[in-house]
């Protein structure tokens, strides 16, 4: 039997390096087998050729397949990340050249003691839209429930008078873990999509209650694009 406090070493060094060694290997696999379709409205691909900057959304349910975004547009992406040693995984096993990781996360209310950063992930994430990145949020994550929006998400994009922008992710071939969010792991050589959405703009002088209707039509518009996606696949 391994010790108890081996078992916390093993978990804490082991287990992430393993992992983002294996989510690299599967990033590059994933790549190579060049099996991807991008479907982006008219008005999308003008944002993205344009000098202003953008929220993109996907449900944490299909983060493993987010690095198709940063393969298919020229802008950079900062996708935000929580600061839980499990994220790591996620942003050393992904490297792209124009993908960066904001780190941080709203306060957990069970744990108000704890620093996740999200002051400053604030701050990055207005820094990165004024200068016209895409910023890349999953709105149900870190914590769920899943496929429920986050308030923050809509403050955020009437805060720095950006477009929020919709994506589905999906493949035709893959398996859903018996994690909060049914994370979903597509099979490498398997046919992907990426699809947008119609951008949704909230307005800065949007009042509370404008702004729960905006964050139930952000939602709808996300489970929408999201469920045409699989469609498309055959998922």
């Amino acid at each position: 039997m391994i010790p108890v406090s081996a078992k916390s070493v093993f978990r804490q060094r082991v287990v992430p390096v393993l992992g983002a060694r294996l989510l690299r290997l599967y990033v590059f696999l994933s790549r190579k087998s060049n099996r991807v379709e991008v479907i982006k409205i008219p008005v999308v691909k003008e944002i993205e050729a344009s000098g202003k900057g953008a929220i993109i959304l996907f449900w944490h349910e299909r983060l493993m397949l987010a690095p198709i975004m940063a393969f298919h547009t020229y802008k950079h992406v900062n996708m935000l990340s929580s600061t839980h040693r499990d994220s790591d995984i996620i942003v050393n096993g992904i490297r792209l050249p124009n993908l960066s990781f904001i780190r941080g996360s709203a306060a957990n209310p069970k744990k108000p003691e704890k620093d996740k950063q999200g002051a400053w992930a604030l701050y990055q994430i207005i820094g990165a839209l004024r200068k016209g990145d895409l910023v890349s949020i999953t709105p149900d994550g870190p914590r769920g429930p899943a496929r429920k929006i986050q308030p923050g998400v809509v403050e955020l994009a009437a805060r720095a008078g950006v477009p929020i922008i919709p994506f589905g992710l999906s493949a035709k071939s893959g398996k859903h873990l018996k994690s909060w969010d049914k994370l979903f792991l597509a099979n490498p050589f398997s046919r992907k999509l990426l699809i947008s959405g119609e951008p949704i703009t909230i307005p800065k002088e949007a009042n509370p209650d404008e702004l729960d209707k905006f964050r139930d039509e952000v939602e709808a518009a996300l489970n929408e694009v999201t469920l045409l996606a699989d469609k498309k696949v055959g998922k």
